[in-house]
């Protein structure tokens, strides 16, 4: 929570004590996971570097994301994320976003909650192995998954990090973890 800058959940220990956590990155990763994509090693570009954007790039970096290629409208935001992130993962090479070799793209941008937005990057740039994820959960199908999903690539739906974030929670509060995983769809 300190690195990202914000606090999405809290926890009173015994004694009281009140410590803060943010479940964004680490959720998103839990819903890659849950979708069969492990970012260990992974080569990843990343559109965005808002809140939910700082979180992700974190929590690939932790997962072992091998680079990260910050894409953001804010070139200086981007570049100020990116820099963050290599500071605090140095085995993540993590830059502002020039770089289109990715193995998985995705969109941390409001980007394709209305009907006409424009995509936040085009599937056709990036090879035939890359896989594309989202934030989003309304639509649940955004723009881009529908692309990607038309060109025959791997999606991964906004609901996944809503689920893993959920399972993040649960652990941080110690609950049981299937009361998670009987949340509705």
């Amino acid at each position: 929570a300190t690195a990202i800058g914000a606090v999405n959940t809290v926890h009173r220990a015994p004694d009281g004590t009140l410590t803060g956590d943010n479940v964004d990155g680490v959720g998103f990763v839990n819903g890659l996971k849950a979708a069969g994509l492990a970012p260990k090693g992974m080569r990843v570009a990343q559109v965005g570097a808002g809140g939910a954007g700082r979180a992700i790039a974190f929590a690939l970096a932790e997962a072992g994301a091998r680079s990260i290629a910050i894409f953001n409208r804010t070139a200086e935001k981007a570049q100020s994320l990116a820099a963050a992130v290599q500071r605090a993962h140095p085995s993540c090479a993590a830059i502002a976003g020039t770089d289109l070799a990715a193995d998985l793209v995705v969109n941390t941008t409001t980007l394709g909650m209305k009907e006409n937005d424009p995509l936040p990057a085009d599937p056709s740039d990036y090879g035939a192995d890359t896989a594309f994820a989202d934030v989003i959960m309304s639509p649940a199908e955004t723009a881009i998954l529908a692309a990607a999903r038309a060109l025959g690539r791997r999606t991964v739906l906004g609901r996944e990090m809503l689920f893993g974030q959920m399972t993040a929670a649960c652990a941080i509060w110690q609950l049981a973890a299937d009361t998670a995983q009987g949340a509705p769809a």
